[in-house]
């Protein structure tokens, strides 16, 4: 449907008001999956695009983070205050208090909900309520979860949160920066009035309306990825049985249900054949 539709959706034409159509419909099921306001969905080229919009646009004075997020995070400013994780790669909530205690304000934490290697899944509810203790903001890389795990970013207190179509079953080249009204970042490109007026250009009416078809379906299929946990355990079981040494990471941590991470000590991962 959308690959037929010639309109522009900024445009006041039939065609136009007919492509629009299409881009706020994505843009609501996008925002249901995370439990969002859909005026609170900024469509983008990607979650590293969202990402650098979070870090480099909202007018923090310092941004603390982990060493186990992705680099689209990492690499998005320079400065970054990095928190401890502990031997499971939850974040040190101990750790994460007196880094706020001494940062510059205003202060944002990014944090993942959940690790893209490990599948770990980060206590949200208990960092949002640190942040907010701190008079801080949080940012939340959600790529991962979406579609694995329920995410409410109202119940966990997320100002801003990152997204990507494609590791929901969408297309590539689309995602999207959810900013409440608590938070939202500035103009980070220059042009035309799209998207609230902070990432003007004309829309990816393909990618994005792909985007939203994906969210919806994600969320429809979850209670089959949550079935999967059992079977991740049972093989990471058997693993372990045959080969006493390897190691599960994060393994007495909530994890996503699809996702092991399994290594074998002191032999370079470019090496480990199974």
């Amino acid at each position: 449907m959308a690959m037929g539709a010639p309109g522009n959706p900024s445009s006041i034409h039939s065609f136009g008001r007919a492509a629009r159509k299409l881009v706020e419909t994505a843009r609501h099921q996008v925002a249901q999956a995370v439990n969002a306001t859909p005026e609170d969905v900024i469509f983008t080229s990607g979650a590293t695009e969202a990402d650098n919009a979070a870090l480099r646009h909202t007018g923090m004075a310092s941004v603390l983070t982990t060493a186990t997020e992705h680099d689209a995070i990492l690499q998005a400013r320079d400065g970054l205050i990095t928190v401890a994780v502990d031997g499971q790669g939850l974040i040190d909530l101990a750790a994460l208090d007196h880094a706020l205690s001494a940062a510059p304000k205003p202060a944002l934490v990014s944090v993942m909900l959940a690790n893209n290697e490990t599948g770990v899944i980060q206590p949200l509810a208990e960092i949002s309520a640190l942040v907010r203790h701190h008079g801080a903001f949080l940012h939340c890389d959600a790529v991962q979860a979406l579609g694995k795990i329920p995410i409410d970013i109202q119940a966990l207190g997320i100002d801003l949160m990152s997204l990507s179509a494609h590791k929901c079953g969408g297309p590539s080249g689309v995602g999207a920066l959810v900013a409440t009204e608590r938070l939202e970042p500035s103009k980070w490109q220059f042009g035309g009035g799209q998207e609230k007026r902070r990432r003007p250009g004309t829309e990816n009416l393909i990618g994005i309306v792909g985007f939203g078809a994906a969210a919806a379906q994600a969320i429809d299929d979850m209670p089959h990825i949550t079935g999967l946990g059992a079977l991740r355990d049972g093989m990471e079981d058997k693993i372990k049985a045959g080969v006493p040494v390897i190691r599960v990471m994060g393994a007495d941590a909530p994890r996503l249900p699809n996702t092991s991470n399994m290594v074998l000590p002191a032999v370079p991962a470019q090496t480990q054949v199974m």
